[in-house]
């Protein structure tokens, strides 16, 4: 059983054509969650020699769930003075199952390190979300709204991960390994949303997420006196679909690239040392930055994900240096990262509004207009960024 709050608040200025304020509209939003659930797992050891060992291991989660989700719409004219009060409240719920089978394959060669590790793990989920949402205006209740939204999601994951382990004399060892992560969501969510004054539309699609994902890996470590040193090298392949399949909207990114590493520490003392570091990472987008399903608790302010994301290329490079005392550590760092294809959240106007009058041009008159929030990637970012005690 679990509870959690949050909130947050987007207030908005509106403009006119020539430029001048034609309103304001301050949102408040308060979430509530309950999360209930229970979890097992059962699991049986074999030794098959005195140095291999095989566990296996299944667990089964059944949870459910209500979230309240209450936003508030302060409204002002151009000169703030306040002339309405609307909100907007989704009720929703959520139920849910998952079950995952692991298994771990351990062989020790001898007693100094020597070993072969083996895990794959495969896991099941099925989720169902559905809310009812009511938009009241107290002023106006021509202009209530009503809508509901379902959710039908499942979601399959399979990973496997080898690695192997060799010291090598005194001082020094050699890894290799390899990693694949096999990963797929099917989605379907239909939303509904009708005023007082038609009949309703509805917005409904099918996502389908394919993810495969495999690297290899090497590093090699080793120290000569008072240096220490550890270069690695792994090498990572992805292809990962995102598709809308109602609507035949296909997206493909397939990308490939090595990421090397160094480690080189010096020891200056036993109480003292100084480190240099470099590593190269990726940041794969993941979850609602690509999930093009909108998020619509607020009318007006809505989210979506960009299925089109590129990942995120980080170069680090990392010197640190610590001294020990008798009941005091001393430790310092400075490092410089360089990103490239940042993404970040953009705001912009999807040329729907909310509420209004449309004129005889077919324009719409006093109605507020729809900003969708969406992640792109906006080219680089660097820091450099000093750590003390």
């Amino acid at each position: 059983y679990r509870t959690n709050q949050g909130g947050g608040k987007t207030n908005a200025e509106y403009f006119n054509t020539d430029g001048s304020t034609s309103k304001f509209i301050d949102e408040s939003r308060d979430t509530q969650r309950i999360r209930k659930g229970i979890t097992t797992k059962t699991g049986l050891e074999w030794s098959i020699t005195p140095n291999t060992f095989w566990t296996n291991s299944v667990s089964y989660q059944d949870n459910n769930g209500n979230t309240e989700d209450l936003v508030n719409y302060n409204n002002f004219d151009a000169n703030r003075n306040f002339t309405l009060l609307n909100y907007r409240l989704n009720k929703g719920y959520t139920s849910g199952n998952d079950i995952e089978f692991a298994s771990n394959f351990l062989k020790n060669f001898d007693d100094k390190g020597h070993k072969l590790t083996i895990d794959g793990t495969y896991s099941k989920e099925n989720d169902i979300d559905s809310s009812i949402i009511n938009g009241v205006n107290a002023t106006f209740p021509s202009q209530n709204t009503f809508g509901t939204t379902d959710n039908d999601a499942v979601q399959k994951q399979f990973q496997i991960q080898a690695d192997y382990v060799l010291p090598i004399g005194e001082g020094s060892q050699f890894e290799a390994g390899y990693k694949g992560n096999f990963n797929s969501l099917n989605k379907a969510y239909d939303i509904f949303s009708n005023t007082n004054n038609d009949f309703g539309t509805l917005l409904s699609n099918t996502l389908e997420y394919k993810e495969k994902i495999n690297a290899i890996y090497t590093q090699y470590g080793f120290k000569v006196n008072k240096l220490s040193y550890l270069f690695g090298l792994r090498w990572e392949d992805t292809n990962i679909d995102i598709n809308l399949l109602d609507t035949n909207n296909f997206n493909n990114k397939k990308y490939n690239n090595f990421f090397p590493s160094a480690f080189i520490n010096y020891e200056i003392s036993d109480q003292s040392g100084l480190s240099l570091r470099y590593s190269k990472r990726l940041s794969r987008p993941r979850g609602r930055f690509l999930d093009p399903t909108p998020n619509v608790s607020s009318n007006i302010n809505i989210f979506r994900g960009n299925p089109d994301l590129d990942p995120s290329l980080t170069d680090k490079f990392d010197i640190g240096y610590i001294n020990r005392w008798d009941q005091v550590t001393f430790n310092t760092s400075m490092y410089f990262e360089n990103t490239k294809n940042v993404f970040s959240f953009v705001r912009y106007e999807s040329g729907d509004f909310v509420g209004g009058t449309t004129d005889q041009n077919g324009n719409n008159v006093g109605g507020t207009p729809v900003i969708l929030s969406t992640p792109i990637n906006i080219g680089k970012e660097q820091n450099l960024v000093w750590n003390s005690p």
